[in-house]
């Protein structure tokens, strides 16, 4: 996939300095606030293992995994996939389905862990690709047991709205994005980010890989967040059927802090295709051109 970003025309000089800005931004930002999770997925070959380079390292890793229940060892390459671009690879979960057969096609914990959880802030960031528009109820991210038991879940209610439910322990609230704020379609990357502390509520941001990221959505509502050691599960409900993500994943990271929209944004412009390099040629005959107005210049003296 080769899809660059619809920028204003600048000169190259000014494209690079763009560029660089943004990658200084991007890691500026992940300085200053603890990246508890990312899975890049660009594991390549057979590899089953998704690794997480975030501070809460290999507990964190994900496992993949093809058939119901199987949560241990068993799983295939799921990252080689129509990528997004500027990444090598992908979660790929277009054989996950509607039949007992299709479904287990997606990522799971290793092994248990509470570090996502008892958090007074949190950013969750990623990028998705459905194969099919998704149904009220897939999941994207899911740590917690439901309504009570502490932690979060992440998950469509309906083919273009996202809904973060954040539990304190003995009752949640819902923080849902605007209705149409995810709307890019099926076959098409989607940019997704909420923003959320305990005492401010949730932001909603989204973009694509050629638009920037706006906010769509804004709830204010004060949720703790209650502490848990439910296993981390990426693209589905749990290890049984049913609420499973069709499509691909990819770049999904989670901070421990509630991020800006600047913030946010440079995230998104780290997994944008970065515009060419002019070529060797092409630099040095634009040295040359250069070369000869001066040239020019001084015989006009």
């Amino acid at each position: 996939m080769n899809i660059h970003p619809r920028l204003p025309s600048f000169g190259s000089r000014s494209l690079a300095a763009l560029a660089l800005g943004a990658c200084l931004l991007a890691a500026a930002t992940t300085t200053a606030s603890a990246q508890l999770v990312l899975w890049s997925f660009d594991e390549a070959g057979t590899a089953t293992f998704a690794d997480n380079t975030g501070s809460l390292g290999n507990s964190y890793d994900l496992n993949t995994f093809v058939s119901n229940a199987n949560v241990s060892t068993s799983a295939a390459n799921l990252r080689v996939a129509d990528t997004l671009a500027g990444s090598a690879f992908a979660l790929d979960l277009t054989s996950t389905g509607s039949t007992g057969g299709a479904q287990g096609a997606h990522g799971t914990l290793a092994a248990s862990a509470g570090g996502l959880s008892g958090l007074t802030a949190m950013t969750i960031t990623g990028w998705f690709n459905p194969s099919a528009l998704p149904a009220n109820g897939t999941f994207l991210l899911r740590n917690s047991t439901g309504s009570t038991g502490g932690g979060f879940n992440l998950q469509f209610i309906g083919a273009q709205q996202l809904r973060l439910l954040v539990s304190d322990g003995a009752a949640s609230t819902n923080f849902n994005s605007a209705n149409n704020a995810y709307a890019a379609g099926a076959g098409a990357w989607q940019f997704f980010s909420v923003s959320w502390s305990a005492t401010g509520g949730a932001l909603w941001y989204s973009g694509t890989d050629s638009v920037a990221s706006t906010s769509n959505g804004l709830n204010t509502t004060q949720r703790n967040m209650g502490e848990n050691s439910f296993r981390a599960i990426l693209g589905r409900s749990g290890t049984g059927t049913g609420n499973a993500f069709y499509g691909y994943l990819d770049d999904i990271r989670v901070y421990n802090t509630a991020l800006d929209g600047a913030a946010i944004e440079a995230i998104r412009l780290a997994n944008v295709s970065a515009i060419p390099e002019p070529s060797a040629f092409a630099v040095l005959g634009g040295l040359a051109a250069l070369g000869l107005a001066a040239s020019r210049r001084r015989r006009r003296v």
